[in-house]
């Protein structure tokens, strides 16, 4: 897989053969599809968001550079109402919490994003993203369309990257 540092740009390729056959969930929100582009100076960036439809291979691009260099990515270890399953430690696969503290924590503006499954609650606190920036890291966040407008006001100094199904697999 190539990956080199271009400047202040990382270019990465990586062949992807997932299939997207859904993505109307871009034709629900009110996106914005263009913004003025300025040239910026360079400067670290402090998270990376990863932008695509369920399916498109966002998490395996996350597995990847996390895996390839844990010495400049990291991914915000999420928080959740759940019990620990077997062999799982708190903070090291989840941050578990009471359904009340979530609550409060959610009431005081303290998550990115937040949601429920199978009758538990999941989120990204800010604070977890802190932690990452002050160890000199990128956060790598993969995100559906509807969190993406809440990402980008949170979280300043992003780069966002929408990851697409490629046209040869599309049709």
């Amino acid at each position: 897989m190539p990956f080199s540092a271009c400047r202040s740009f990382i270019c990465l390729t990586i062949p992807l053969s997932f299939l997207a056959s859904l993505s109307p969930v871009f034709d629900q929100l009110d996106l914005v599809t263009y913004e003025e582009v300025v040239k910026l100076p360079a400067f670290k960036r402090k998270t990376l968001v990863l932008l695509g439809a369920h399916g498109v291979g966002r998490r395996h691009i996350k597995n990847t550079l996390i895996t390839k260099h844990p010495d400049r990515f990291a991914y915000p270890i999420p928080h959740t109402t759940r019990l620990p399953k077997k062999d799982e430690e708190n903070g090291k696969n989840y941050y578990f919490v009471s359904h009340d503290q979530m609550m409060q924590d959610i009431s005081n503006n303290d998550y990115l994003e937040y949601g429920s499954h199978e009758d538990a609650m999941y989120g990204t606190r800010l604070e977890t993203l802190r932690q990452i920036h002050e160890q000199g890291l990128i956060s790598i966040l993969d995100v559906e369309p509807q969190v993406c407008v809440c990402v980008c006001v949170c979280v300043c100094v992003c780069v966002c990257v929408c990851v697409c199904v490629p046209i040869r697999l599309s049709s």
